[in-house]
C-alpha cells in the first residue's frame, strides 16, 4: 500500500534541495496552507491547487523574482516595501496621506 503524500513531501518534489526550515516557510507563507484553497467551486482538488501554488513559487524562485506578500504577483514597483509588496498592493494598503498646506488668506492683511 502506498502512503498518501504529505504537505512536506509534495513541497520537497518542487524544492528538493531546500532544508526543512525553507520548506516550512514555503508551505506556510507561499501557499494557501492550511485552509485557503480556491478549488474553483470543486472543479479542482486541494492537492491540485497546492501543487499549482508550489509551481508558481518555484517559477518565481528560479527566475530570482520576489513574490508580493499580498497578491502573489511580482513584487516590483513598491517604493517602501521592495521585495515584499507590488506597487498596486502598496498603494491599496497604504494610501497617500498627503497633507495639503493651508493657503494664506488672499487680500489685505489684517492691521
Amino acid at each position: 500500500m502506498i502512503a498518501a503524500p504529505t504537505w512536506l513531501s509534495v513541497a520537497r518534489e518542487y524544492f528538493p534541495d531546500a532544508d526543512d526550515a525553507m520548506l516550512d516557510y514555503i508551505i506556510w507563507n507561499r501557499t494557501g496552507f492550511p485552509s485557503f484553497w480556491d478549488t474553483d467551486g470543486g472543479r479542482l482538488t486541494v492537492e491540485q491547487v497546492y501543487r499549482s501554488q508550489l509551481a508558481r513559487y518555484q517559477d518565481f524562485h528560479q527566475r530570482g523574482v520576489a513574490m508580493c506578500d499580498c497578491c502573489g504577483g511580482e513584487a516590483k514597483g513598491s517604493k517602501r516595501f521592495k521585495g515584499q509588496l507590488c506597487g498596486r498592493c502598496e498603494r491599496q494598503s497604504f494610501p497617500s496621506r498627503r497633507i495639503e498646506k493651508k493657503r494664506a488668506p488672499q487680500g489685505r492683511a489684517a492691521r
